[in-house]
């Protein structure tokens, strides 16, 4: 049962530990393998997300320079991007399906570098960042969710997100699929982070965009992030998984204006400026950011991590 929980242990990213400890004072001969495939498997990830990166801007850039954009092309650049991801997937399940069988069959790929020393070595000090990494990623996760949790009086900064992602599905349509919300709480870390050290506690909201969630910010926030598709007509965005409901900026007068705290608008909706000057005018005298194009969704990130706090900051 021991030898087991070690083999398990080499691919939950505990193979550096396993090799510095273990593998390497012992005669066990799975063990030494499936550490060193431990190690291995946990140093492709590093390509991987360099692959899916290149993958993306590769599709930003399309987006941005097509007069007329060739979404099914570009979502299928999106899905290639992951490819790696899931093909690394099965070679660790495969691993630890033949660990726990006591198999000492070479796992494909991964078998090809085990035997290289001075990859090991930089796959241990790789393994031991990546754990840091996960476990800063976890106290973020549970930080995040704690600003995010819900508030009983007026916020200062919102998110409100559109919580669907429109896939194109040749012959069938467009398929929509819902994403985690702790995604957007991570995602909007700095800025509640911020937020709550300027103003404390409850200073934060992060909930779905409908047409009430976004009458209270636009009426009591001093900064909104608005996390939306573009609407089915050029310029306005969209409220819910239904693509064909839109909410123009005309409709911010009718649902009572905008308070006198508002000073910045972020709107990440495709083609939302394609009404530019009403946007502005609905919004004055608030800073609105919107686009007059694809917008790529990791430029929102890039902005709510590192341009979004010094705003935050910023604000009266």
């Amino acid at each position: 049962m021991k030898t087991y929980f070690l083999y398990f242990l080499c691919y939950l990213s505990f193979s550096p530990q396993v090799w510095l400890l273990g593998s390497r004072r012992q005669t066990d001969e799975n063990l030494q393998l499936h550490a060193q495939n431990g190690l291995i498997l946990f140093s492709l990830l590093p390509l991987f997300f360099m692959f899916f990166v290149v993958i993306h801007i590769l599709a930003y850039f399309v987006g941005v320079n097509s007069v007329i954009p060739n979404v099914f092309f570009i979502e299928l650049l999106y899905v290639i991007s992951c490819v790696p991801f899931f093909g690394w997937g099965v070679l660790l399940l495969m691993s630890i399906s033949r660990s726990l069988n006591h198999s000492t069959k070479p796992t494909p790929i991964v078998s090809r570098f085990t035997n290289n020393k001075i990859l090991q070595s930089c796959s241990v000090v790789w393994g031991l960042l990546f754990q840091l990494i996960i476990l800063l990623g976890v106290f973020i996760s549970f930080r995040a969710n704690y600003l995010a949790r819900p508030h009983t009086r007026p916020a200062s900064v919102y998110m409100l997100y559109e919580n669907v992602v429109y896939v194109p599905v040749p012959h069938v349509g467009v398929w929509a699929t819902s994403v985690p919300e702790w995604i957007f709480n991570l995602g909007f870390y700095p800025i509640a982070e911020t937020a709550t050290f300027r103003w404390g506690k409850e200073s934060v909201a992060i909930e779905p965009l409908t047409r009430e969630s976004l009458k209270e910010a636009l009426q009591n926030g001093r900064l909104i992030f608005i996390a939306s598709h573009g609407g089915s007509t050029e310029g306005a965005i969209s409220l819910s998984v239904n693509p064909h409901e839109n909410y123009f900026p005309s409709e911010i007068q009718k649902d009572g204006g905008i308070g006198s705290n508002l000073q910045f608008v972020y709107l990440a909706g495709c083609n939302a400026g394609s009404m530019d000057f009403m946007w502005r005018k609905s919004l004055a005298p608030a800073k609105i950011r919107l686009f007059n194009r694809i917008s790529w969704e990791v430029e929102h990130i890039y902005w709510l991590w590192f341009e979004g706090p010094k705003v935050v900051a910023g604000l009266k």
